[in-house]
């Protein structure tokens, strides 16, 4: 008999859940650049306090908001942790655009590491992954990241970055910016127009496919948060209801009723939540099902104000489960829906695209960035 090892990994609890670019010039940060600058100068000095991490570099890809994404993926031993109640650690990212030539950029975030026993298994770490956009170019990236007890890791690459020929990215070449860099607001309406209210439902799964789905990675949050920006940005929305739920476990993690710039950071966290490992045996053995869950959602929005135009943003799921009994009345008195199915393989499926088909909905296939703009044009040009 095969023995297959399995190493599970623990998300990191987010302080702060992606990068944020930070001002050099400010006095408290200096400070903090300060202080990586002397930890790494003591990158291969054995007095060095190590933490043993394992920290890998995913290259540059071209997102549908049209900037080029970079990340990483960070895992460390919990052993390194054992018996611990609760670590804070840090983490500082220094890019330096090469080609063209241009000013360093710094991005800092913090991280929580949950209590870990006194004697965890070998085979569980505790990890998590970040990153930021950037203009097309060469790049050198130096990431430290520091525990509260003063023990380091750290790692540098040179890398390029290129969107290919077809697409170009929305940065200018050396640019770097991070995820809260985006979608600054509403619009007021075209003089004499009514102005247009959305209510936009965020199916929180993963993305991206991959053989182990624990929790959402930094990419599948940022690819969420930035179409959901597109579609707030350029769709002639005047306010908006934003909406997320894990449907696995039947639950709205997120319901902000007046979704604002500001509101990233909270659903940043919420999106950071969600645990694809999981389920109560109780939801699936007595329900509801994943089409009752849906319905009751909607009808929730509907006793909590009129939702406007209702836009769905679906990654791709698993065929949809026996829903049971339908109720297609639910959609009485509304607009025609609208869905973006991200990268849908091969085609839209799942729970959420037939239920947004009993109600007549538009189904956008998002496979590259001009999808993308494609649809949120018809979404804009849609009479409310």
């Amino acid at each position: 008999m095969r023995c297959v090892s399995v190493i599970l990994v623990l998300a990191l609890a987010p302080a702060l859940q992606a990068q944020r670019i930070i001002d050099a010039s400010d006095p408290v940060n200096r400070s903090l650049i300060q202080n990586f600058d002397r930890i790494w100068s003591t990158k291969d000095s054995k007095d060095r306090a190590a933490l043993g991490c394992e920290i890998a570099f995913i290259p540059s890809e071209l997102g549908f908001d049209l900037r080029l994404w970079t990340s990483y993926a960070l895992t460390i031993r919990a052993s390194e942790f054992a018996g611990a109640n609760r670590t804070r650690m840090t983490a500082l990212i220094k890019v330096e655009p090469l080609a063209p030539a241009g000013e360093a950029v710094y991005l800092a975030r913090r991280m929580a590491i949950p209590r870990i026993p006194l004697n965890p298994p070998k085979n569980v770490r505790v990890g998590a992954n970040g990153g930021f956009a950037l203009g097309e170019g060469k790049y050198r990236l130096r990431l430290t990241i520091v525990d509260q007890r003063g023990r380091s890791c750290m790692k540098q690459w040179t890398f390029k970055a290129k969107a290919g020929r077809r697409n170009a990215s929305e940065l200018d070449p050396g640019q770097v910016a991070d995820a809260s860099d985006g979608w600054a607001g509403f619009d007021a309406p075209p003089a004499g127009a009514a102005a247009r209210h959305a209510t936009i439902v965020i199916n929180a799964y993963p993305v991206f496919r991959r053989r182990h789905m624990a929790a959402l990675t930094w990419r599948d949050q940022v690819t969420l948060m930035n179409v959901l920006s597109s579609v707030l940005s350029r769709s002639g929305f005047q306010s908006a209801r934003v909406v997320a739920f894990d449907l696995q476990r039947r639950q709205v993690i997120y319901n902000e009723p007046e979704f604002s710039p500001r509101s990233f950071e909270a659903l940043s966290d919420a999106l950071s939540s969600v645990d694809l490992t999981t389920i109560e045996y109780a939801t699936l053995a007595k329900g509801p099902t994943e089409r009752q869950f849906l319905e009751r959602t909607i009808q929730d929005l509907t006793r909590q104000g009129d939702p406007g135009e209702i836009i769905f943003i679906s990654p791709p799921t698993r065929p949809a489960e026996g829903s049971g009994q339908k109720n297609d009345a639910i959609w009485e008195g509304h607009a025609r829906p609208s869905v973006l199915a991200l990268a849908p393989n091969p085609i839209p499926e799942g729970a959420v695209i037939d239920f947004a088909k009993s109600g007549k909905a538009r189904v956008f296939s998002i496979y590259l960035p001009s999808d993308l703009a494609t649809a949120v044009n018809r979404i804009a040009a849609s009479t409310p």
